[in-house]
């Protein structure tokens, strides 16, 4: 899905939410319209960062924002947890609790900034150069 002129794109994975709305065309209008809300946040952010002359050493907006909406998910949480491994660690992350349609949209958001603020998968054009995203 997604395929350009060079045979590649994307393929996302989307949920019922577009396929179940009462109109799956402006809901899919409006995933496409946050995916690329997201890129032009991160290529935003990247120019200004460049501009500044920073060297990227800091946690960027969508990393934070990321960290915070796990925690509120209770996603992400610290303490003592003892790993299938046996291994002691002090937090856990439970993707798994990503669990609802807003969550999930989130969740899209936070891969689509990380895929953006990547300069190893995306080209100096600011497009991807990847076909599929595999993972949780």
């Amino acid at each position: 899905a997604g395929l350009n002129e060079h045979g590649s794109g994307m393929l996302i994975p989307v949920s019922r939410g577009i396929s179940r709305a009462a109109d799956p065309a402006l809901e899919a209008k409006r995933l496409k319209e946050g995916i690329n809300e997201a890129r032009k946040n991160v290529l935003a952010a990247q120019s200004t960062r460049s501009e500044a002359g920073q060297d990227g050493g800091g946690i960027a907006r969508y990393q934070k924002e990321f960290l915070e909406f796990s925690l509120s998910e209770g996603v992400l949480k610290f303490g003592s947890f003892v790993l299938k491994s046996g291994r002691t660690s002090p937090y856990f992350f439970n993707a798994g609790l990503f669990s609802s349609g807003g969550a999930l949209h989130k969740l899209g958001k936070a891969y689509a900034a990380a895929i953006m603020a990547s300069d190893q998968l995306v080209d100096e054009n600011g497009k991807v150069i990847f076909d599929v995203v595999f993972g949780p």
